[in-house]
């Protein structure tokens, strides 16, 4: 009677955890994997072009900092993050597609009338065969874009392209994420700089709207909600505006000199 050996199938058999495999196959995929990795970042640092796809951020606020894109503190920026063009490419090169799975539901939820006021979306990798690779997920408030809802469903999706990409690619290690959508919102500029969207004051600058006006638009259940959003923000900047005041002048007057 004749023992038939397994020996060919316990090596050849395909395990859940690449540590159960055989030390000779760990180490071709190892080595297999550094291959590629190496090839990727060099193709990263040849193919990216600096502010265009991938760059860094000046991340204090106007306020603090008016000099902006000129500051010379290094202290004000960023670490080097991925854009969305950085992002797509990379896609392109790995011949992979960004989906978004969970948007329709929004799409659903804004032809009901369901008010919003936080969007987030997940983003799968897909590659040709129709496998999910990675994924990643963005999250934007409506408030941040007053009451915009297709800004903030592009800012959302934008951010969890940009999250997906980095995971799929191991990338986290030289890109920061999210933060192609901070550069959106400098751009954008301070609160104040902002314009009224649409209504009685549309095209003004959010502190030249009466105090009368805010007021009304906060208290009223049928006014739209990026008119609401905007004079809550607005609102609150002045109480923060007047509160400061307050303090200034409380701290001058324990200064005898």
């Amino acid at each position: 009677m004749s023992v038939e050996s397994t020996d060919l199938a316990v090596v050849t058999e395909p395990t859940a955890n690449p540590l159960d495999a055989s030390p000779e196959v760990f180490r071709q995929a190892l080595a297999r994997r550094g291959a590629n990795r190496k090839a990727l970042m060099e193709w990263v640092r040849e193919s990216l072009v600096i502010n265009v796809d991938y760059g860094r951020i000046h991340v204090v606020s106007k306020s603090k900092c008016p000099h902006g894109n000129t500051c010379k503190n290094a202290a004000h920026w960023s670490k080097e993050c991925l854009f969305k063009p950085g992002a797509e490419k990379i896609a392109g090169m790995l011949g992979v597609t960004p989906t978004f799975p969970t948007l329709h539901e929004y799409e659903k939820a804004a032809l009901s009338g369901v008010e919003l006021k936080q969007i987030v979306l997940r983003c799968h990798m897909v590659d040709r065969s129709g496998q999910i690779v990675a994924d990643g997920i963005g999250a934007r408030s409506l408030e941040q874009d007053y009451g915009d809802l297709n800004k903030a469903l592009k800012m959302a999706s934008k951010s969890a392209h940009i999250d997906a990409t980095l995971r799929m690619a191991g990338l986290s290690e030289v890109f920061t994420q999210d933060l192609d959508v901070m550069a959106a919102d400098q751009n954008a500029g301070e609160p104040e700089e902002k314009l009224v969207p649409y209504g009685k004051y549309k095209g003004k600058k959010w502190p030249e709207v009466p105090d009368q006006y805010l007021a009304w638009a906060v208290n009223e259940p049928k006014a739209p909600s990026a008119i609401k959003s905007g004079c809550e923000l607005e609102m609150r900047r002045r109480i923060a505006v007047a509160q400061e005041s307050v303090a200034e002048t409380e701290t001058d007057a324990e200064i005898p000199f």
